[in-house]
């Protein structure tokens, strides 16, 4: 399933859908037909710069985001659990000995504050290595409150290994954790294409009856 939806959604990125019409429009242009060659690599420059911009950007994250409002810690209620999906940590890049923090690390902050806050007395971390732990631990979740699930590599995976636990545990409630996109403009057009790819990959969750 992971490289079904990796492959479709590099087919219809914005980026990959441009350079294509712009082969094809200089392709038709050699062939002698220029206002064919025009008119598609016109076409690709348009769909670049819009899928670049911030404001298509925020159109398409905010849509996705939009199915679940983000909550406080402060108005969380209680649980027996803080699901946290991985992606927000890397692993520690040489010679760096630390961890590699992205924009989507804001998840693994508000677990921690989640924890302090004494919402649940324990995070499920799924599909982070292990600097994510650690990070973790020094931002006050104990150690010994953290389970580790590596195994995942695609958001499917990490629901079905966190529901393994859970259910092994006897968990009955749990707080989902996951993060919201940032943008400015020098990444917009990869804040589009990773939404793009969510979209994607909801539309194959439907289709196999997964949503």
């Amino acid at each position: 399933m992971h490289v079904i939806t990796t492959i479709l959604g590099q087919l219809i990125c914005p980026l990959t859908i441009s350079i294509v019409l712009v082969l094809f429009g200089l392709l038709a242009t050699f062939r002698r037909r220029r206002r064919m060659g025009a008119a598609l690599s016109t076409i690709g420059l348009v769909i670049l710069i819009m899928f670049s911009s911030p404001w298509c950007t925020s159109l398409l994250t905010g849509s996705l985001e939009s199915r679940y409002a983000p909550l406080p810690e402060s108005e969380a209620e209680a649980a027996d659990a803080i699901v946290l999906l991985g992606g927000g940590v890397g692993s520690a890049q040489p010679p760096r000995s630390f961890a590699n923090l992205t924009d989507a690390s804001d998840r693994d902050l508000h677990a921690a504050r989640l924890f302090k806050s004494g919402r649940a007395p324990l995070v499920i971390v799924c599909g982070s290595p292990p600097e994510a732990v650690d990070l973790l631990v020094e931002w006050g979740v104990r150690r010994e409150s953290i389970i580790e699930e590596a195994e995942s590599r695609t958001t499917r995976q990490n629901a079905v290994n966190a529901r393994q636990i859970i259910e092994d545990r006897e968990l009955k409630r749990v707080l989902l954790v996951t993060s919201a996109m940032h943008m400015p403009s020098a990444d917009a057009l990869f804040k589009s294409t990773r939404a793009i790819h969510e979209y994607v990959g909801l539309l194959y969750y439907d289709l196999r009856g997964w949503s």
